[in-house]
């Protein structure tokens, strides 16, 4: 069934269907002439044009997509107006940050504003994807990100100093990938004192029982006894808050809220077997119900999830709820032969820590996840064997995470800060260990001796950010490269290796932003990508002699389409495109200068990208195709 659109109601297409493909078949016979079989073979590769691009690329065009070129080929003047979404096909469950707080992307809605990579923008639109096949990226640090094929995320090329968005298809593992920390971006939402409103009524009318629960306010103590429960507490039993510590700030903590919070219960405790913790439980429905309202389950540990309402709070309550949780399952080691220092949080629930560590990303504070223990029956040291669960660690052992776990959420507990405060009270010169990227290979070809003379760098293929921000005080490092330097520096990214990939089957979320062509999910930034590079190749295959100008608001729009036929040319799969591309001096395939990037075909056709933010910058230049990428974007000046 064909369908044709009529204003908003389509309706069925009662035309001609006709299979090009079959007919030019039933058009040849015998024998053909090269010039025929040239000709014939030309036909079929521009009627279809999914086939040419998977042929040329190795890439997988959508339906829809296959259409848009085929349209733009047919027409003189086209308009696109195309939203951001295109191709940003991210796993259902992945994090992103938005102004209602951390949610997984399923859940954001239309309107809603999200972290891009500057900045927020508002979404514009949002698509659900049945499950296909994708990728799951997993660094050594244990960030992850998982899209279906043709998605695209930002990588960082050692060999140029340049970031480039790959297809998370064609990701190897020898990549670098910039990971975002950082942004300080918060909601500041009023779960506790939403809840008294909501329930307010109902207590009222209750006669007066267990009225103290309305007393509840927005203070952080609160918050952190919260944390302290999902850590370390229970509330299987029914109508029963239980914590199990061996620290007596714990215990002072738990009382306190009962005291403050719901002074009708009594504090009771209990003595373990081993003499070291105690259980200290109260009993409260009411209490467990406002629990319950903020996020906390009556399951066991490996089944706890994170509490939803404190996702949506801000960063001071934040790091309250977050000094209850590393008060209870997270600790400070110090070796002071070494003086190694380390923060480490544990926890069966993979909800828990995944979201842990994108939260810590949101302060600026690198952490390092680790699947610890995996579940089975194991026998222990009393001669028995029980049934364990997976487990997962956290750990921040790099100075600068730790100063700022230091300075924005800290311990509670005496002993484990101490043992912090100890580390950090000694200076340290670290920070050249610190954020290293392989770029030294890079600046050692360029500049020689002097290089290594001026900053000692020898061997080392790997230097840190705090290296290169010195690079841009001497004379000898061109100012393209302190160009990139400086992009480096101001992305504010930990720059990580990939440990693994795996090939997957996922349901994905597209989402569409106001201005970026990106968004924050986990620490990685994910990129829409674009069928307008395809069209451009196409045209020159299919047109000799002729000449495509690319224009956008920004010369960095502009290029990124140049690029990306490029990028494809030197891949794996694009040896039959890199075939048509004229070689250069070099052995490129890109002509490249500070305002002007261009790809030369064999038949004497060219891809010339262009900056538009000045007029002047296109005199001289003439072309049988004028692109403008994101015209909304370009002013009307």
């Amino acid at each position: 069934m064909a369908w044709i659109g009529i204003g908003n109601n389509p309706v069925d297409y009662k035309g001609p269907i006709v299979d090009l493909n079959r007919k030019m078949l039933n058009e040849l016979r015998g024998e053909l002439s090269e010039e025929v079989a040239r000709t014939a073979l030309g036909a079929f590769l521009k009627t279809n044009i999914g086939y040419t691009v998977e042929l040329l690329t190795g890439k997988i065009l959508e339906p829809y997509q296959r259409i848009v070129v085929k349209g733009w080929f047919q027409k003189n003047f086209v308009l696109t107006v195309a939203s951001r979404s295109w191709g940003k096909c991210i796993d259902k469950h992945a994090l992103v940050l938005t102004d209602e707080g951390l949610k997984t992307i399923k859940d954001v809605q239309v309107g809603e504003h999200i972290w891009a990579d500057k900045e927020s923008q508002m979404i514009l639109a949002k698509v659900e994807n049945p499950k296909e096949e994708g990728r799951k990226i997993t660094t050594n640090r244990g960030y992850t990100c998982e899209g279906k094929i043709g998605h695209k995320i930002k990588t960082f090329n050692s060999t140029t100093l340049e970031f480039e968005w790959k297809n998370i298809e064609d990701l190897r593992g020898e990549e670098i990938v910039p990971i975002r920390y950082g942004m300080n971006y918060w909601s500041d939402e009023t779960p506790i004192s939403d809840y008294m409103i909501e329930y307010q009524p109902e207590l009222k009318n209750n006669g007066g029982q267990n009225f103290n629960v309305i007393m509840l306010s927005e203070d952080s103590d609160l918050y952190y006894m919260i944390g302290v429960i999902l850590g370390d507490g229970s509330m299987r039993q029914e109508n029963m808050i239980t914590v199990c510590s061996m620290d007596q700030e714990i215990e002072a903590a738990f009382r306190l809220m009962v005291e403050k919070y719901i002074p009708s219960a009594h504090v009771k405790s209990y003595t373990k077997d081993n003499n070291l913790a105690s259980d200290y439980r109260a009993c409260s429905s009411r209490f467990k119900t406002f629990l319950n309202y903020m996020g906390l389950n009556n399951k066991c540990a490996h089944e706890k999830t994170f509490p939803v309402k404190i996702l949506s709070v801000n960063k001071k309550k934040m790091a309250a709820f977050l000094r209850g949780l590393f008060d209870t399952d997270g600790g400070c080691t110090l070796n002071e032969k070494t003086h190694r220092c380390e923060i480490e949080f544990s926890s069966s629930s993979y909800d828990v820590i995944s979201k842990v560590q994108a939260i810590l990303l949101n302060y600026g504070i690198l952490s390092t996840l680790r699947h610890k223990h995996k579940a089975g029956i194991y026998r222990f040291s009393n001669g028995k064997d029980y049934q364990t669960h997976d487990n997962w660690d956290l750990a921040i052992f790099d100075r600068r995470g730790l100063e700022m776990f230091n300075r924005e959420i800290g311990f509670g507990i005496k002993r484990k800060q101490d043992k912090l405060n100890k580390y950090l009270s000694k200076s340290s010169n670290n920070i050249y260990k610190h954020n290293m990227l392989p770029v030294g290979q890079y600046f050692k070809t360029k500049y020689g001796k002097e290089i290594q003379h001026q900053f000692h760098i020898g061997q080392y293929r790997y230097l840190s950010t705090a290296r290169l921000f010195q690079f841009l005080q001497t004379s000898f490092i061109d100012e393209d490269d302190k160009i990139k330097i400086r992009s480096i520096l101001g992305s504010n990214c930990y720059f990580e290796s990939i440990l693994d990939i795996t090939t997957t089957e996922t349901e994905t979320i597209d989402i569409q932003v106001d201005k970026e062509e990106c968004y924050w999910s986990s620490g990685f930034i994910n990129h829409n990508s674009t069928i307008m590079s395809h069209f451009c190749y196409l045209y020159c295959l299919f047109n000799p002699g002729h000449h495509i100008l690319v224009c956008a608001a920004t010369f960095r729009s502009s290029r990124q389409i140049v690029e990306r036929v490029d990028e494809w040319a030197r891949s794996k799969r694009g040896i039959l495109l890199k075939q048509a591309i004229e070689p250069l001096p070099n052995r490129g395939t890109m002509t490249k200068r500070q305002d002007l990037i261009r790809i030369t075909f064999k038949n004497g056709s060219t891809i010339t990208a262009v900056p538009l933010g000045d007029p002047d910058n296109l005199r001289g230049f003439r072309c049988n195709v004028l692109v403008i990428d994101e015209g909304l974007l370009i002013s009307q000046n």
